[in-house]
């Protein structure tokens, strides 16, 4: 009963939030009616899942991020319940921990899907879509949430790979780190520009609120077009608009008050070459954990490791650009986001490639060492 109130819970407050924040602008001049707000907001609650319509598929991963967030707060409740009315015994049909998880995780995931796909099909959405982005959004909520009520986390995998989980995630935040800072410096130097562009607008006090919370929901996916910048792909913003390490180009764009912490035309400060620095950084990152977790590993055992995390990284980042893209309108601002081709041939290789380069010497060194301190 809680996974099921877990998955309800988490529609209810997901559609309620995304159906106030558009609300909010219309109520500062509501120009349609209020049953045509009602479905935009259902409409952003659907994309938040990945169920797009044409013209705008855009994800706004920041209320995709806290739908996640939601679900493994509940599943963690949940989690703790079922082990509740379980508890481990002696028996060997007896419950363990991992099964509870499981048992959470799919009736969390299925009850989910249920209910976004109904939704979906009553307002005359692609099924497909709505199927495969409720499935994965709650498998990664509530199984993220489910692990980790768990005592202790089992040990799916065997000795030699335990590390990989964890290095492949310290590759995968270090560069979203970079990213972070780098918006967030560009949209301080900017600063004016936002404001003249807010001001340009001129929206009420309402309409305001509603455009903040607009920006809001694709604050993540800004952070992830500055993280392909920085990783050295950059991205695109239609019409022939381009921003990356080598150059910056802008066409036309609307007054979007995050767009006025762009960049300058022409050439940035940042090296061109700058961008291997923060696939290197991921890729020590991936090593310190190998060789840490693991410190009697053998030098072909730590490069293959690290290696594999930068791997698995530098595809996240690919996953998460293309999650970050899409169009917004059917004209000028189409394929808007990072520049998947070459986010694709910049970032797994090179995050690889420094991982195991990393590995190799952390372990040569250590050994040195060991060989040094024996005499």
């Amino acid at each position: 009963m809680l996974a099921l109130g877990a998955a309800g819970l988490t529609a209810v407050a997901g559609w309620t939030l995304a159906t106030a924040a558009v609300v909010l602008g219309w109520l500062a001049g509501p120009t349609e009616d209020f049953a045509d707000a009602i479905g935009y907001g259902t409409t952003v609650w659907l994309l938040a899942h990945g169920v797009s319509e044409p013209g705008w598929t855009i994800i706004p991963l920041t209320f995709t991020a806290a739908i996640i967030a939601l679900l493994g707060w509940l599943s963690s409740i949940a989690v703790r319940g079922r082990r509740e009315e379980h508890p481990p015994t002696p028996h060997p049909q007896a419950e363990g921990p991992l099964r509870s998880a499981l048992v959470v995780t799919a009736t969390i995931t299925g009850t989910y899907v249920v209910v976004i796909t109904g939704i979906a099909a009553l307002v005359g959405r692609p099924l497909g879509a709505a199927l495969i982005g409720a499935a994965v959004v709650a498998l990664i909520g509530s199984g993220l949430g489910a692990v980790r009520a768990l005592p202790a986390a089992p040990a799916l995998l065997p000795a030699p790979v335990a590390a990989l989980p964890l290095a492949t995630a310290t590759a995968v935040v270090i560069p979203g780190i970079v990213g972070a800072a780098l918006f967030s410096w560009s949209l301080f130097t900017h600063r004016e520009q936002v404001a003249a562009l807010v001001t340009g607008l001129q929206v009420g006090g309402l309409a305001s609120a509603g455009l903040a919370v607009a920006q809001l929901a694709y604050l993540v996916n800004a952070v992830i077009w500055a993280t392909s910048y920085a990783l050295g792909a950059g991205f695109g913003l239609g019409d022939a608009s381009v921003v990356a390490p080598g150059g910056v180009e802008l066409g036309l764009l609307p007054g979007i008050p995050l767009f006025g912490a762009l960049p300058t035309e022409g050439m940035p400060p940042i090296a061109a070459a700058a961008w291997f620095v923060v696939a290197a950084l991921a890729g020590l990152g991936a090593a310190v954990m190998v060789t840490g977790r693991r410190p009697q590993a053998s030098l072909t055992e730590a490069i293959a490791v690290a290696g594999t995390a930068g791997l698995l990284a530098g595809a996240c980042w690919v996953l998460l650009g293309w999650s970050a893209g899409g169009d917004l309108g059917t004209e000028r601002l189409v394929d808007l986001g990072p520049r998947l081709p070459q986010l694709l041939a910049y970032v797994p290789g090179a995050m690889a490639l420094t991982a195991a380069f990393f590995a190799m010497m952390i372990v040569g060194l250590r050994a040195r060492r060991e060989q040094q301190a024996t005499g």
